[in-house]
């Protein structure tokens, strides 16, 4: 007998572990985790379309058809995370995961649950940086230091291995970020306070602790017998044999942070989400700062 297909979402703040998870997912025959799709992108236009805010002729916003109209949206972004998962070829699926690094309630499809990963903000920071070192786009278009930084991440991808305080030493960029990924993670809070029934929520370092425990919990979420997935592989173990800053999948580790963080960047940090960290459960005050953990 052929399952009906479900659809669900995962999501968390950028290098807050959603690409590990989804890999985690994989390993079961009957989920097909992909990403990432950006939704939210045209979401937006398409709410305004028919609330008559972008043109109040459009037949669209008529409340006669409104109802039908947002469920043939819904099944045609269904239908588009079909298509992507094709390129997984995993046959045996039914459920299908949306895996994009967006705030959770960024697109909200009807009954559609969801997973919600929260990382340490300042693991977020020192990974999210190296992965904008990586790559050639307009991240650093506003930060000179940050795009100075680059040009010697390539002419030497070591380079700040052996001089880390020096990665995060831009107090414009440091708090633009952690200023970031305070909103992000306040909003995240509220919205899954209200939604315990559709959420499952978790943290990065909980998983990397447990991962064979918290993944289960997972598999049961979407209503899969736990037993059929594979085994741990190395794309799915917590953190990685050998640090590679010029891979995708760089460390993997928890507290990285504290190599990097100099007394300045605390404080930076501390002032634009000392108060988000409390929220999230990271720090129970400010006395981190300071210290020399």
């Amino acid at each position: 007998m052929e399952q009906p297909k479900r659809f669900f979402q995962l999501r968390g703040f950028m290098r807050s572990g959603t690409n590990w998870i989804g890999n985690l997912l994989n390993l079961h025959p009957h989920i097909c985790c992909t990403g990432e799709y950006h939704f939210d992108v045209m979401d937006g236009e398409f709410r305004r379309l028919i609330e008559k805010t972008c043109s109040p002729s459009s037949i669209l916003s008529q409340e006669a058809i409104q109802e039908s109209v947002v469920r043939e949206y819904e099944l045609f972004l269904k239908r588009l995370i079909e298509i992507g998962a094709s390129l997984q070829n995993k046959k045996n699926a039914f459920v299908f995961v949306d895996r994009t690094p967006r705030p959770i309630d960024s697109l909200v499809m009807e009954g559609t649950r969801q997973i919600h990963v929260t990382r340490d903000g300042r693991d977020c920071l020192v990974s999210l940086t190296y992965h904008f070192l990586r790559l050639e786009n307009d991240a650093f278009r506003k930060f000179p230091e940050m795009q100075k930084k680059r040009r010697k991440f390539h002419r030497h991808p070591a380079y700040f291995k052996r001089r880390q305080k020096e990665l995060l030493d831009s107090e414009e960029w440091v708090r633009t970020r952690a200023k970031q990924w305070a909103t992000f993670v306040k909003n995240d809070v509220e919205y899954i306070g209200n939604h315990r029934d559709s959420v499952l929520a978790m943290t990065y370092e909980e998983i990397h602790q447990e991962t064979d425990k918290f993944r289960r919990m997972m598999y049961e979420f979407f209503e899969v017998d736990p037993d059929l997935a594979a085994p741990l592989n190395d794309k799915t173990t917590p953190g990685f044999r050998k640090e590679n800053v010029a891979s995708f999948y760089r460390k993997g580790v928890v507290g990285d942070w504290k190599s990097y963080f100099s007394r300045d960047v605390r404080h930076w940090f501390a002032e634009e989400a000392g108060e988000a960290l409390i929220v999230a459960g990271y720090e129970e005050n400010r006395d981190w700062i300071d210290s020399d953990g």
